[in-house]
């Protein structure tokens, strides 16, 4: 008999009290949540941070190079036609994860290949 009451008790209290715990549980979800997003967004401006100061080391790098007459990997298109002028042939594959091309200069018997445009690789 006291299992019995010991039981209703419980019941009757988990009853009582369960929709304020759900509501302190939520409260904690909610609070866990806003922080998350806060740490995504500071990450998000870190980043942002860290490519504008590496795009700033990267357009001196290039500015340099094409007055070296000298290709760098990340360059544009744009930067190695400034450099090297036009190639012999292009190459070129379009594939779900963009378009590739193989610039052929035969004068320094050399391969450069862009992905979406920028100068990833190299053959000579």
């Amino acid at each position: 008999m006291k299992g019995f009451f010991l039981f209703l008790i419980l019941l009757i209290g988990s009853i009582l009290f369960l929709p304020l715990l759900g509501e302190h549980i939520s409260d904690k979800v909610q609070t866990a949540s806003r922080k998350r997003e806060e740490i995504r967004l500071r990450e998000r401006e870190m980043i942002a941070k860290e490519t504008k100061r590496k795009k700033a080391g990267d357009v001196k790098r290039i500015q340099d190079a094409i007055s070296r007459k000298a290709v760098i990997l990340g360059m544009t298109k744009a930067n190695v036609l400034k450099s090297w002028g036009k190639p012999s042939d292009i190459n070129r594959s379009v594939s779900n994860y963009g378009v590739s091309e193989q610039w052929v200069y035969g004068s320094y018997g050399t391969y450069l290949y862009f992905d979406d445009g920028i100068l990833t690789s190299f053959q000579d």
